[in-house]
């Protein structure tokens, strides 16, 4: 129930991942709930201090990475408990999204989380541009480093530890399961189940501006034309 009460808190993947898992508890009373970005969550649930998160986060020393699942430890009243292991899943139309953006873009991975599912994104990535157990300062930096070699940069992520490199960003898109929780700062929201839309949309953007610099084009070309015959006095 503790567990139940502190995961709901938050808007984390994983913490969802839990909270779901325990939705038929019925939850306790919790205070001061705090996030810290790549991190983990703490607070008090009946005045019992509970913390979840990384290993380095309950523990204070790095431990191993399950291969193919990340693991979501717990402690109680400063007392490990041990640790939750969520195999991922990614988003519907991930394969197909990944496909269309391969080739049009540079594209990089910046995971707050293990690199457990490298080898299953070795598919979509190319090795050197994985990046794992990114703090957000590093994925802000990562991103700065790419616009001083010139690169324009637009940036997806669904989580706190997304916010500075959002803000660093040219473009930021927050995706949202849903789309009341509260989502990092960007300049739009895409709501998780359209992100394999994410190449239409681009296209679209393009096609867009492509259209008003048409419009401007035609506009100027008419009013050269028109201001021409009014200034020879023959209208």
């Amino acid at each position: 129930a503790a567990v139940y009460s502190l995961a709901r808190q938050s808007t984390h993947p994983l913490s969802n991942a839990i909270a779901r898992n325990f939705q038929s508890i019925e939850p306790m009373e919790t205070e001061g709930f705090v996030e810290i970005p790549g991190r983990g969550i703490f607070g008090k649930v009946q005045n019992r201090s509970c913390k979840m998160g990384s290993v380095e986060y309950i523990t204070g020393t790095a431990g191993n990475s399950h291969k193919y699942a990340s693991n979501v430890y717990l402690s109680i009243d400063e007392k490990i408990k041990g640790y939750f292991t969520i195999q991922n899943q990614y988003r519907e139309g991930f394969d197909s999204l990944m496909q269309e953006l391969t080739g049009h873009f540079d594209i990089y991975l910046l995971s707050g989380d293990n690199d457990s599912e490298r080898e299953k994104l070795s598919h979509y990535f190319e090795p050197s541009k994985m990046y794992f157990n990114q703090k957000a300062q590093e994925k802000m930096d990562f991103i700065r480093n790419l616009q001083q070699k010139g690169k324009n940069v637009l940036m997806t992520g669904d989580g706190l530890n997304d916010a500075g490199a959002f803000l660093q960003s040219e473009v930021a898109l927050s995706i949202a399961d849903d789309i009341y929780h509260f989502s990092p700062a960007g300049d739009a929201i895409v709501e998780a189940s359209k992100l394999g839309q994410l190449y239409r949309f681009i296209l679209f953007a393009r096609q867009s501006l492509s259209i008003v610099r048409i419009s401007f084009a035609i506009s100027f070309m008419y009013n050269l034309v028109g201001l021409s015959y009014a200034l020879s006095g023959e209208l």
